[in-house]
């Protein structure tokens, strides 16, 4: 199941104000020709039209998550590593899509809208969601980290 649009929607909602140049998010689809690695991706014209794709190089998009949740040894559910991956590939609408740090722009910026549903989720009493924003935010923080090791 992918993320469900009321919670994508109130992504984009929470992009908006803080959008430099985004990219128009028009569609999604599949590809099989990136890299094995890479489980979605964003992918754009220089017009800023763009379409979110589960990549099937290696697996399925599923297949993907899973083994993406797995090597967070339980810490991570599917379901949690399934948000964060669309999370990421939205917030490329929202981070500087050109250039150096791409990733890393992208997963701080996930990180960032993970701190923001974390405090409304306190202010809430909402433990639940709590606990899994900061789940979903550990993640980010992670993949920013190695994003900076790796000049991406």
């Amino acid at each position: 199941m992918l993320l469900k649009l009321l919670k994508g929607q109130e992504f984009v909602n929470y992009a908006k104000g803080r959008l430099s140049s985004p990219v128009d998010v028009v569609g999604y689809g599949a590809t099989d020709n990136l890299d094995d690695r890479v489980i979605a991706a964003l992918l754009s014209t220089r017009d800023k039209v763009g379409v979110i794709v589960g990549n099937y190089t290696g697996g399925s998009f599923e297949e993907k998550v899973q083994r993406f949740a797995a090597s967070y040894q339980g810490q991570v559910s599917h379901d949690e590593m399934r948000e964060f991956v669309l999370l990421h590939e939205l917030s490329h609408q929202a981070a500087a899509n050109e250039g150096h740090g791409v990733e890393y722009r992208a997963n701080a910026y996930v990180e960032s809208y993970c701190a923001h549903k974390i405090k409304a989720a306190k202010a809430k009493g909402d433990h639940a969601s709590v606990a899994r924003y900061q789940r979903i935010s550990k993640v980010a923080k992670d993949m920013k980290n190695k994003a900076k090791k790796s000049g991406k």
